[in-house]
């Protein structure tokens, strides 16, 4: 008796072909191919042409039923698509194509193309929490002052020319001026506290970029969103960010505030500082920040990663 042939699952694949890390497009398509051939998937490529188009995209795929969604991109991209998407019904993928990819870091997936979707594919899909900066999503981090200045005045030209250097040139290059700001934070139901800071990030995830992990305590997991605030204004209070945060002693500084809350308010009589999330300058300061748990299903090559094991 033959054995029946297993229906085949429609998968929606967003490419960013301008991603700073991006395959060779024969490369990447003949790597969709094949794992749509071995997982018995019918393909839908689309790739973007503008900022914003993943959004489009991905709620088009959900809208469509489509149960998985897979960007080719970097974290940027990977925001895009998330923000597309109204509910948690499709399962979202990455296929590593950025600058600094810390979501694939974080989930163990794989750089090769092939590899990648393998490694997903035979994993397991789990339910993840969401950061929520006003009406946008992030998965990894929102982050104000010093690190979001810089962010902003790295061009698409300097990523493509340096890579993951363009941000600690651009660091540094701000750094030595940035003069840090005060704000209010609230954490949950507490009164607020006045703080004079150069940076504040909110964690979902551990790794802020590829170069340290500023939240290194955060479970993608546990309901809540982990708050590192570097005191101080001024030049030095920027710079010596840097050393600190490399050895992972930062949070044993007197200079440092650690908090772990679900909803983080910001208030500034002076305006706010640059706002940045997912590793992408925000346009608009969100003033009240949130975590919604367990709103994403997303692929992994295996559950035991340390941020998605509940703190």
């Amino acid at each position: 008796m033959s054995r029946s042939t297993p229906a085949r699952r429609p998968a929606c694949f967003i490419v960013n072909p301008a991603a700073g890390g991006a395959p060779a497009p024969d490369k990447l398509r003949t790597a969709i191919d094949a794992a749509a051939a071995e997982f018995h998937l019918t393909a839908d490529v689309r790739y973007t042409d503008a900022p914003g188009h993943a959004t489009d995209l991905a709620a088009e795929a959900e809208q469509a039923g489509v149960p998985l969604i897979f960007v080719a991109g970097g974290d940027g991209s990977l925001n895009e698509a998330l923000n597309g998407l109204a509910t948690s019904a499709p399962t979202l993928g990455v296929i590593p194509a950025g600058t600094a990819n810390v979501w694939a870091r974080e989930a163990g997936v794989p750089r090769a193309p092939l590899a990648a979707l393998r490694a997903q594919l035979r994993g397991d899909a789990i339910d993840v929490d969401v950061g929520l900066a006003g009406d946008r999503r992030f998965l990894l981090m929102a982050s104000f002052g010093l690190d979001a200045a810089a962010v902003a005045s790295v061009g698409p030209g300097l990523k493509r020319r340096l890579g993951k250097a363009a941000y600690i040139v651009a660091g540094l290059r701000v750094g030595l001026r940035y003069p840090g700001f005060q704000l209010e934070l609230a954490f949950d139901d507490e009164p607020a506290h006045t703080v004079d800071a150069s940076m504040i990030v909110l964690g979902n995830t551990r790794w802020y970029g590829s170069l340290a992990q500023l939240t290194p305590r955060a479970s993608a997991v546990d309901g809540m969103l982990d708050c590192v605030v570097f005191k101080g204004r001024g030049p030095w209070s920027s710079l010596r960010i840097i050393p600190r945060a490399a050895l992972r002693r930062h949070l044993d500084s007197p200079h440092v505030l650690y908090r772990r809350a679900k909803r983080i308010r910001i208030s500034a009589t002076d305006g706010l500082p640059p706002m940045q999330l997912d590793g992408d300058a925000a346009v608009d300061p969100a003033v009240d920040l949130r975590v919604a748990s367990r709103a994403l299903t997303v692929f992994v090559p295996k559950v035991d990663q340390a941020v998605f094991r509940a703190t």
